[in-house]
């Protein structure tokens, strides 16, 4: 029976190779195209960017309920003696509010068992470095408050770096102006951005993903 088992939710894009040899539980966020719900891992990659070419409306994101990480606070019991939770943080979504109350629901029932979530402060794959540290602590023996530091120092060093090279899906979602994504797409300007930790900024412009 190991000290601490490790829950996450899927925004931690870990491929399930990973999750499955450091025994992590990833509990799936889902997403609404064109009315039909489909939960994060049920389709592959190409499946998924097929639908969104196709869709007429940019898809919408739904948190995973509370009971879905409740369930996986139950199954940790069978094998650990505490569980941590490392969500997405709560600026982005609602997933770190379900888990919290997942925890309070989880302390009812499970009295004896000590369960905690924790924002990783982080996103996508920084995100899921500091679930695959706290999980490879875990394995070492950490406590659930070692391997909370664990997460809380991979997150203040993780820094993710993209080039991107449609602005349509960001104009669909109306998170950028449809002109600028017309605009970026006649002048072939690629963005760069960067994040750290909950912030989001733009690095650079380029021309032509080559030079990206």
């Amino acid at each position: 029976m190991t000290k601490v088992a490790i829950v996450t939710d899927s925004s931690a894009c870990l491929p399930a190779q990973f999750s499955q040899a450091h025994q992590i539980t990833t509990v799936p966020l889902a997403f609404l195209f064109d009315g039909e719900m489909y939960h994060d891992g049920r389709l592959t990659s190409r499946d998924f960017y097929a639908l969104l070419r196709a869709s007429r409306k940019f898809p919408t994101t739904a948190a995973p309920p509370p009971g879905a990480f409740l369930e996986a606070f139950r199954e940790a019991v069978r094998t650990s003696q505490a569980s941590l939770c490392i969500a997405l943080p709560a600026t982005f979504s609602g997933t770190f509010n379900s888990a919290l109350a997942a925890v309070d629901m989880a302390r009812q029932e499970l009295p004896d068992f000590p369960v905690r979530v924790v924002d990783s402060h982080s996103l996508a794959m920084c995100h899921g470095f500091a679930v695959l540290s706290a999980a490879r602590a875990a394995e070492q023996g950490a406590t659930m408050d070692e391997a909370e530091a664990v997460v809380k120092d991979i997150a203040s060093r993780a820094h993710l770096i993209g080039a991107l090279d449609t602005l349509r899906y960001l104009a669909k979602s109306g998170r950028v102006p449809m002109a600028v994504h017309w605009a970026t797409s006649l002048l072939q300007i690629k963005p760069i951005l960067a994040a750290q930790g909950e912030e989001v900024h733009s690095v650079e412009r380029v021309r032509t993903m080559p030079r990206a």
